[in-house]
């Protein structure tokens, strides 16, 4: 598995996250990430890594003073084009903008969480916090059925 300690570790992810339309996890795993890390939280605590966002940001600049467009200005456009598509009342292009927005922003998740991944969580948290889980659910149970007043069905 690559180090973030290894500079050539950090530039090879920043260049795979900025060439691949800003998907983390693959671009984890195409640098030799397994999938597994690179979903997991450990895998997005590099993400705020300060060497990764520095060399994410040179990318970014170096892109912007070779070409008219930089992320700010597309950002700014998307802006007023929702403007507009507000003042026409055209949903359909202003969900557009705001989709494309979000996907610019990294607000889209990668993977949408699936089952497979909550029984893998599932499979790796240890007897103790099954246990925890268990009982603060029979708690919030509990509290729950006793906030509710009875109601009787039938004669009465």
């Amino acid at each position: 598995m690559p180090s973030i300690k290894d500079d050539s570790t950090v530039q090879a992810i920043a260049r795979e996250y900025c060439s691949n339309g800003r998907r983390w996890e693959q671009a984890m795993v195409t640098v030799g990430y397994a999938p597994s890390y690179a979903r997991d939280g450990r895998g997005h605590k590099l993400r705020a890594n300060v060497r990764v966002k520095a060399a994410i940001k040179a990318i970014d600049d170096e892109l912007a003073a070779e070409s008219k467009f930089s992320r700010e200005l597309q950002l700014k456009r998307l802006d007023s084009l929702l403007e507009m598509a507000i003042g026409q009342q055209n949903v359909t292009a202003g969900k557009a903008c705001i989709a494309e927005q979000n996907d610019m922003l990294g607000y889209h998740r990668d993977n949408a969480p699936n089952a497979e991944r909550e029984l893998a969580k599932l499979e790796r948290a240890s007897e103790e916090e099954r246990k925890l889980a268990v009982l603060a659910a029979r708690l919030r149970t509990e509290e729950e059925s006793q906030d509710r007043p009875n109601i009787r069905i039938g004669h009465g």
